[in-house]
């Protein structure tokens, strides 16, 4: 069973410190537990039985596992009502539930199985980080209702972010860092209330900053570094209430100033800091290779979401004026 969630953890920053806070845990953390509150009002996962959950992992061994000769020889080896005991990276519940699949580092080379949706709501985790893994993510996983924890970082992954996924109202941690995503960040994922930790760095994500992902109520830790962001910092992001580390740097084409109401609450990921997270625009390479230039002034904040249609038709940035790190 998954351990309690840790507090904020990246997979690319180390411990926190008093001035220089470095949040991310070791190569692959604890997966978090789901939030309380949404395991509270949701209905309770339909029974799967243990030959049916055996079934569909075995007829996706071909797409998914063609590269992973041990993985395969576990699978086909056992028999089904071994799926939770030998069958490796598998982890059942106490109910003989399929609820999280862990295959990081073991090579696989296929493609993410849209056949997966088929296990509903008794899926929880899935976690295959550092292999060779292609294709598109699956909008069909949109039926996998119980999913709260997703680590497909460092593959091969290509495509768009699936709007789709916007109804998995469970998720809470989801790494796509290091892979070659495309397209615009999906505004339909500003519904997804539970969700804690994103991580999106080191794609070829395009387009503009949604409104709309300021009603990410629970956001803690955002990663867009090393993308193709373009425009402006929409200042609704100011009141996301609960966001305290975020990566901006290497979007060259994200202009514009930063929301005043982050300042002294949140924390930016220094290029060539070692991946340390610190509070001041001015340190080293925080907006290294973006065209934003400092903090926006507390009054065009404010303003802003009345007046930034105005501001971009006058060539002036969406988030107002700008007041210098020295300017307090």
């Amino acid at each position: 069973m998954p351990a309690p969630r840790p507090a904020a953890a990246s997979t690319k920053s180390p411990a926190p410190a008093p001035t220089v806070y470095s949040p991310a845990p070791s190569k692959t953390p604890t997966p978090p537990a789901p939030p309380a509150a949404a395991n509270a009002t949701a209905a309770a996962p339909a029974a799967v039985t243990t030959a049916a959950q055996a079934a569909l992992l075995l007829s996706t061994t071909q797409q998914l596992m063609a590269g992973s000769s041990s993985v395969v020889r576990s699978w086909r080896a056992a028999t089904a009502g071994e799926i939770c005991s030998k069958w490796q990276g598998i982890s059942c519940s106490e109910q003989q539930q399929l609820v999280e699949v862990k295959l990081t580092f073991t090579n696989l080379r296929g493609v993410l199985p849209v056949q997966w949706a088929g296990l509903g709501s008794i899926l929880g985790q899935v976690n295959m980080a550092g292999n060779k893994l292609m294709g598109p993510l699956p909008r069909e996983w949109q039926a996998l209702k119980g999913l709260y924890f997703v680590r497909l970082d460092d593959n091969n992954l290509s495509g768009p972010l699936p709007p789709q996924w916007s109804q998995l109202s469970l998720l809470s941690t989801v790494n796509l860092g290091k892979n070659f995503l495309t397209g615009p960040l999906p505004g339909s994922w500003g519904s997804l209330k539970n969700l804690a930790e994103l991580y999106l760095n080191n794609n070829m994500v395009n387009g503009s900053l949604p409104e709309a992902w300021s009603g990410m109520d629970s956001l803690y830790f955002l990663t867009l570094d090393n993308n193709q962001l373009s425009g402006t910092i929409p200042q609704a992001w100011g009141a996301m209430r609960s966001l305290r580390f975020i990566s901006l740097h290497d979007n060259p084409l994200l202009t514009g100033c930063v929301p005043a109401a982050w300042r002294g609450r949140v924390r930016f990921q220094g290029k060539g800091t070692n991946f340390e997270y610190v509070a001041s625009l001015s340190e080293e390479g925080v907006l290294a290779n973006t065209g934003l230039s400092g903090w926006c002034s507390s009054s065009s904040s404010s303003s802003s979401s009345s007046s930034s249609s105005s501001s971009s038709n006058s060539g002036s940035s969406r988030g107002g004026s700008v007041v210098q790190e020295d300017g307090k």
